[in-house]
């Protein structure tokens, strides 16, 4: 009665207050009755209040009504957080497609291939009445089983009745191994994908600034110290007694030092370069970057270029610059650039002088850079 009469007074006012104890069934009634203004709302009330917990009854309940927004949002939840709930029994009542949307997704959130294949025996054995033989063979062939260690395939899997029990299903194995064998190993499990939008620059909104505070969960520690990136360089300059020393890790520094003593640049070298590499398992397809000019107020950029590698040898360049006079001659400036990457993605970034500098020699100063643009993390490289 309270869900009705909340339903006719949408209808009649545009509004409704209820407690958040029926949104689920106000929900439901609103698809029913095709009360499509209502029905976004409550849609966009449940996706909000999606957590852990009710991701799975939520995925189940947007896929029954075919409301993408509530299926696809919870659908993410439980891939972030397959580790904790596959020992659930919300777990057990997954459908078979479900569970083949899980299997199939290299965002799945798993300890380890091994943990996923015990997840799925879990599920498998709870079926009454079972899978299909065809259900079986095409979940099985999701598995990526040459990810295992082998003892645990040796031990376990080549144990398994479920797997022993049908031909076709050892010829899925088998398959697996063969392609693995032959270079087609699969995808590891676990890629995430994040935004970093640039607004300003040095914002809070970068990838650096991400790996640096782990996604937020920490405070700010310079990435390369705490080794979570790695900074190269053509040579830093040695620097005079009372100065304070260049350092790789000032390349990666987020906020300006608070003294003009703090210097950072090259030896004074015909292609000076500075190189940050973002780590195992970690991508970005630049549209943005920053740079920022140390404590000096000279020796600016002038002639350079952006260049990307996914192995650090090969080099691609994403934007060039000459006679660039964007970073001012006062200490620290920054200045920040666009860039058509062509949808590629790179692990590594290096800033390489292509001439001379503002004070027309070959240094290259720099305190700072910042990255924008789509980021994939996989396995160890995730925040």
């Amino acid at each position: 009665a309270a869900v009705f009469e909340a339903c006719l007074t949408w209808i009649y006012t545009g509004s409704v207050q209820v407690q958040e104890s029926l949104l689920t069934e106000l929900f439901q009634a609103a698809a029913r009755l095709q009360i499509l203004t209502l029905l976004e709302q409550t849609e966009l009330l449940l996706t909000r209040r999606i957590k852990p917990a009710n991701s799975i009854a939520m995925w189940l309940l947007g896929d029954a009504l075919t409301r993408v927004n509530l299926r696809e949002a919870a659908h993410l939840t439980i891939l972030r957080t397959f580790s904790e709930l596959s020992s659930t029994d919300d777990f057990l009542t997954l459908p078979v497609a479900c569970m083949e949307s899980l299997l199939v997704h290299d965002r799945l959130m798993a300890q380890s291939e091994e943990a996923v294949f015990q997840s799925f025996q879990r599920w498998y054995a709870a079926k009454s009445p079972p899978p299909s033989h065809n259900e079986l063979c095409r979940l099985l062939a999701l598995v990526r089983w040459p990810l295992m260690d082998p003892t645990f395939v040796e031990q376990h899997v080549n144990r398994d009745p479920m797997l022993r029990s049908h031909v076709d299903v050892t010829m899925i194995l088998a398959t697996a191994f063969q392609k693995a064998l032959f270079g087609l190993k699969p995808n590891s499990r676990g890629i995430h994908e994040l935004e970093f939008r640039f607004s300003s620059a040095f914002d809070t909104n970068g990838m650096l600034y991400a790996i640096a505070t782990r996604g937020g969960k920490r405070e700010y520690r310079n990435p390369h110290d705490s080794q979570d990136v790695v900074v190269t360089t053509s040579g830093l300059a040695v620097r005079r007694q009372r100065e304070l020393p260049c350092e790789e890790g000032f390349f990666v520094e987020h906020s300006a030092g608070d003294s003009s003593s703090v210097h950072n640049y090259t030896v004074d070298r015909i292609g000076s370069w500075m190189a940050v590499d973002l780590g195992t398992g970690r991508a970005l397809r630049p549209d943005h970057y920053c740079l920022r000019s140390d404590g000096m107020d000279l020796a600016k950029l002038r002639n350079w270029v952006l260049e990307g590698s996914n192995d650090g040898t090969q080099w691609d360049e994403l934007k060039t610059h000459a006679a660039d006079d964007t970073l001012s001659s006062r200490p620290f400036s920054t200045g920040a650039w666009a860039i058509n990457a062509s949808n590629r993605a790179f692990r590594h970034f290096r800033i390489r002088t292509t001439g001379h500098c503002s004070s027309g020699m070959h240094f290259l100063a720099c305190f700072g850079i910042e990255l924008y643009g789509s980021a994939t993390f996989r396995g160890d490289g995730i925040l």
